[in-house]
């Protein structure tokens, strides 16, 4: 039993952690049915958000957020190259994975204590980006396993893991800052909090029953890309331009609301709070059994449906009710990420899925990366064209990966249909 000494009080920590499970089972979550990888989610992104909001803050009061944008390119950088790990996980079992990477991450957390020399800051966020990138991959590939098993829950499973990193991410923002005012703004409180994050995050250690067989048992792919290199390039096209997608617009929400729907900044506080509870509980409708049955379908769809409200909302004048293309935006694209991760599960070859992941992840980092910078520019340039150039990339995403779908889709039919073939003829 682990205790923890909080204002003179003794709080158990294995009873809050219970409690979040079961809060999790009463509202008819599925991770319930998979308490390690639910304590692990949990740990692993609350400790990223709370290293994640103290940095930045730390970074700035020590006039180092040029150093901090060093740091955010080195961790996308050195994350992008994680598709190359992809061979060597597949080798290492889930519980083998996750005590090498973790505590290379760990080490980049720590420093993060260090703002100045820049070159601190260059190797902090790349040894952070190798080691979180890494960890993600292996927890991609252990929900592919899971949902191998249990593919009538996929759904419920992608949009379960998306209610946790949102209730941790939000969580860690309000914390973090209470924590400051509590403790005050001063430079053993900036870095106190940051030595917590990995010392939270070591947390993981002492999970039990993770996975300790391996993913993919074998493979007669000895390389460290797919067999079809075209698709592959297709694939990492893709990847940069959803990446590309998830950094146009979601970062500027703040000064959208507030410069182009007039709002004050504690009205777009407010709201932005309430765009990430619509986030959260947007992912309990895409959990429907009907993700698993079509989800090509259903996620163009969904890019049909943001193609068409960006555009109409680029081209018309919609200054005073910019709030609605928001909140459906906040909808859309939690969406858009579900459905997306439940077709990258299904249409990517078994034996190759790892490899597949890693490329989707790696080329999305990249994306993500220009995306900033991009959606800066338009911005300044012109709202209306930042929602266009938005709407067009979800219409391309929307057409590539149904027709990347419809590909793996009869690949993975004639190869289930070979295997058939294989074994009636050895009987």
């Amino acid at each position: 039993m682990i205790h923890l000494i909080i204002f003179n009080s003794t709080v158990d920590i294995s009873k809050i952690v219970n409690a979040l499970v079961y809060s999790l089972k009463i509202r008819g979550f599925v991770m319930y049915k998979f308490k390690t990888l639910t304590l692990f989610l949990f740990t692993f992104y609350f400790s990223m958000g709370v290293s994640k909001y103290i940095q930045i803050l730390w970074f700035e009061k020590n006039d180092s957020v040029f150093n901090f944008s060093l740091s955010y390119s080195a961790m996308a950088v050195a994350g992008s190259f994680s598709f190359l790990l992809g061979k060597k996980v597949n080798q290492l079992s889930i519980k083998k994975g996750i005590f090498i990477f973790i505590p290379l991450y760990m080490v980049g957390m720590l420093l993060r204590i260090f703002p100045q020399p820049f070159f601190i800051p260059i190797i902090s966020g790349a040894v952070s980006g190798i080691g979180a990138a890494t960890v993600l991959l292996i927890t991609r590939t252990w929900i592919a396993a899971l949902i191998a098993d249990h593919p009538e829950i996929s759904s419920k499973l992608i949009s379960s893991k998306a209610i946790i990193s949102q209730i941790a991410m939000i969580s860690t923002t309000f914390l973090g800052g209470q924590a400051l005012y509590f403790l005050g703004e001063s430079k053993a409180s900036y870095i106190s909090l940051l030595i917590m994050a990995p010392i939270l995050l070591f947390g993981v250690f002492f999970i039990r029953d993770y996975p300790d067989d391996h993913i993919i048992k074998k493979t007669r792919n000895k390389t460290v890309l797919p067999s079809n290199k075209k698709i592959a390039i297709l694939v990492y096209t893709l990847g940069i331009l959803i990446g590309m997608n998830l950094g146009l617009v979601q970062p500027y929400l703040p000064i959208i609301l507030k410069e182009v729907g007039q709002f004050n900044i504690s009205v777009v506080s407010t709201l932005m709070t309430i765009v990430s509870v619509v986030q959260m509980l947007s992912s309990l409708f895409f959990r429907n059994k009907k993700m698993n049955q079509r989800p090509n379908i259903f996620f163009l769809i969904i890019e049909l449906v943001i193609f068409i409200i960006f555009t109409f909302t680029g081209v018309m004048d919609l200054r005073h009710m910019i709030i609605i293309p928001v909140f459906l935006f906040a909808i859309l694209i939690t969406g858009f990420q579900i459905v997306r991760e439940i077709m990258e599960y299904t249409m990517f070859p078994a034996e190759e899925l790892t490899l597949y992941l890693g490329i989707v992840q790696s080329s999305v980092l990249v994306g993500d990366s220009v995306g900033g910078p991009v959606g800066g520019y338009l911005y300044n340039l012109s709202i209306s064209m930042l929602f266009i150039v938005f709407a067009i990339l979800n219409l391309i995403i929307g057409i590539g990966y149904t027709i990347i779908y419809s590909i793996h889709s009869k690949y993975n039919k004639r190869i289930a249909l070979s295997t058939e073939i294989d074994h009636t003829l050895t009987k």
